[in-house]
């Protein structure tokens, strides 16, 4: 513990005396979304200002030719995990949560800047990005859409990390398109594949929260979790519990048995609430 927290205090450190640096320097694509994937990387937000800058630096050179699609959907990627972890630090109530974060307007002209350049999208860059929308709540039609042909295109091609990414942003950003979400759903159905617990939770919780009732993703992701009941957290099993009552499918009995154990430390049935977390 005296060792971890030796760390932390380093890494307050190098980031309080290097960061300030980044407000003079003369920034590169390379060295500007290089440093903000390191801030989201770290959840270092003690020096927000600092955070801010470089993603509006980013946004206002998403046209400079040497900005590639990788650093711009790791930089929108990175708005999403800052939003994330400031989410869980303030909590949604907090005073400072309630006001928009200045680099919210950057992300959103970073998510245009990719939605224009989507054939040059790797599957990274595009999962990386529509779970950035998903997160920070970018829902313009013209972005998401262009994301998610995109994201069909290659989904032959993604992980089911990848897939599962994609379809809980989309299920974050009022995507309707059943056909789209049918065809990235099937490849993590593919018994070559092999979605480990939260994967499946994720997926699942996604229709779910679109109302799609597709019987097979339910049943084959489902018994994949099963499996891996010992691996999924209370909060995960929870929202597999909460999709299947949201599409009207029956629940399994080991599912609820594992989710009161896990949650109560009981045994038998307890039903989640019905508006489970992420």
């Amino acid at each position: 513990r005296k060792s971890h927290s030796r760390v932390e205090g380093l890494q307050y450190e190098l980031f309080h005396v290097l960061g300030t640096q980044l407000l003079s320097t003369k920034l590169t694509p390379i060295d500007a979304s290089a440093a903000l994937f390191a801030y989201a990387k770290a959840s270092y937000i003690q020096d927000m200002g600092i955070f801010d800058h470089l993603s509006e630096w980013i946004a206002s050179n998403v046209e400079r030719k040497d900005f590639t699609t990788r650093q711009l959907s790791q930089s929108l990627w990175s708005c999403g995990k800052m939003a994330m972890f400031e989410d869980e630090t303030l909590g949604k109530d907090n005073e400072k949560s309630v006001q928009e974060p200045p680099y919210l307007a950057s992300a959103r002209k970073l998510a245009t800047a990719l939605s224009q350049r989507t054939k040059e999208l790797t599957p990274n860059d595009v999962a990386q990005s529509i779970w950035a929308c998903g997160r920070l709540g970018i829902n313009d039609f013209n972005i998401v859409y262009a994301l998610a042909y995109r994201s069909k295109a290659v989904a032959s091609k993604c992980s089911t990390q990848e897939l599962a990414n994609i379809l809980w942003g989309l299920s974050r950003v009022g995507f309707e398109d059943e056909q789209i979400i049918h065809d990235l759903t099937k490849p993590i159905l593919d018994p070559r594949k092999s979605p480990n617990a939260q994967e499946c939770s994720n997926v699942l919780y996604a229709l779910g929260r679109m109302h799609i009732r597709d019987e097979e993703a339910f049943s084959v992701l489902t018994e994949k979790m099963m499996d891996q009941l010992e691996d999924a957290t209370q909060q995960a099993i929870a929202n597999v519990l909460w999709a299947h009552k949201t599409v009207q499918f029956s629940t399994p009995q080991q599912l609820l048995d594992s989710w009161a154990i896990k949650k109560l430390g009981l045994n038998g049935i307890v039903i989640p609430a019905d508006n489970p977390t992420e």
